[in-house]
């Protein structure tokens, strides 16, 4: 069977449009990854046709295991895992202030850019809110560990527990305000969805390849979409959580699996627009024109987000292990596993620049002993904030890049 598919593969490679899209997708499904999973060798000789400056590096953070960088009018707000409030100028990297909470971190900050007010997890599993100067002004004990990070809708800040289970408390007070609870099937991956929220509606991936649609006013449920479900014979087989992003896109709704399918959703009847085989640990991701998607085996798919079809694939970085996606004007910018950062034309999907942060790839970051590859997938944190990229390696080092189409 599998001759026949490799032979009918090269059949199709000698065709063009429609034929050439159908073999795309047999590969997605039957060869989406090396035997070995041995990574691609470093690109060579690649003519940077974008600037990328390190504008400066902080190391020595000591962040907690699931950290997160805060930006607020040139600030960048930060809690280290021992407690130390920290604000950094983000156009010089030095700091303006620091204080010691006497408490250890293990989720944070995060913070509704609309006002100052910012929240951390601690160790005891506390839910901390605390001002801009680091006073606190309310803590509350939560039912479960958090591993991803909330989401804000108006007075309200949204938690989503280990077990998937959602909760909601009003920022102001810190009172539970709805709750919302589901079984989970027996076997999920170590990676969640997060939220996100439109049009008064909260949308979040669950294990067994859904999607819930909540009222985010009052959590009451409205429906789910359901990608297609898993399938083999072991339990890890059938896994099939939508652990990634969910992208919005006009009217459509995108998400992706982990060992399923990306599918296009109509999201005012909730009927399918497309799909297609694939599977992706970080989901999906758009600038609002172009969606993109990073295979498990590291190729990075720009789909027509309107049919489905593959614009280009870019696969000169398989099985890298590469982080999550951030786009900036035309590029979109992704870290492998270890710590170099790649951009690609988001027009014609090739390289328009490779760096290493510290000028050189001696020193830096090693797959086999280091926090930022978890269980295989690549937790590096990139951010971006106004045209500048950040990146946090390790939850230790911080650098700013500068870049210049």
């Amino acid at each position: 069977m599998k001759i026949l598919l490799i032979l009918y593969v090269i059949f199709l490679s000698s065709c063009i449009g429609p034929i050439k899209e159908l073999e795309r997708q047999i590969e997605d499904v039957y060869f989406n990854s090396s035997l070995d999973e041995t990574p691609n060798p470093l690109p060579q000789n690649i003519e940077n046709q974008i600037n990328i400056e390190t504008s400066w590096a902080l190391s020595d953070l000591n962040l907690s295991n699931e950290p997160n960088l805060l930006f607020k009018e040139n600030t960048i707000f930060l809690v280290q895992k021992n407690g130390n409030f920290l604000k950094i100028d983000s156009i010089t990297g030095k700091k303006i202030f620091e204080k010691k909470l006497d408490i250890e971190v293990s989720l944070g900050l995060f913070g509704n850019k609309k006002d100052e007010f910012l929240f951390f997890i601690d160790k005891s599993n506390y839910l901390n809110k605390i001002d801009s100067s680091g006073v606190f002004l309310w803590r509350i004990k939560l039912k479960k560990t958090v591993l991803v990070h909330p989401a804000f809708y108006k007075d309200q800040i949204l938690i989503k527990y280990k077990n998937n289970d959602i909760e909601s408390f009003d920022t102001n007070n810190g009172n539970s305000t709805w709750s919302y609870n589901r079984q989970n099937p027996p076997l999920s991956i170590n990676l969640q969805s997060p939220f996100i929220i439109a049009d008064d509606l909260i949308y979040t991936g669950y294990p067994g390849g859904k999607v819930i649609i909540l009222d985010a006013i009052n959590g009451t449920f409205l429906t789910e979409l359901s990608l297609a479900r898993g399938s083999g014979v072991t339990d890890i087989e059938r896994a099939n959580d939508v652990s990634g992003r969910i992208t919005i896109i006009g009217g459509s709704l995108i998400a992706a699996s982990y060992n399923g399918e990306i599918v296009s959703f109509d999201r005012r009847s909730g009927k399918k627009n497309w799909n297609r085989k694939i599977s992706s640990y970080f989901g999906t991701f758009s600038d609002s024109v172009n969606l993109f998607l990073i295979h498990q085996n590291d190729s990075i798919y720009n789909f027509d987000f309107k049919t489905g079809k593959t614009l280009w694939k870019f696969d000169d970085l398989l099985n890298r292990k590469l982080s999550e996606i951030v786009i900036i004007g035309d590029n979109l910018f992704v870290v492998d596993y270890l710590g170099i950062i790649y951009s690609i034309d988001i027009n014609e999907g090739i390289f328009s620049a490779m760096k290493s942060p510290d000028g050189s790839v001696d020193g830096l970051l090693d797959f086999g002993d280091t926090d930022h590859v978890i269980n295989g997938i690549n937790r590096t944190k990139l951010y971006k904030y106004e045209d500048s990229l950040f990146v946090l390696f390790n939850n230790s080092k911080l650098f700013k890049l500068s870049i210049n189409e």
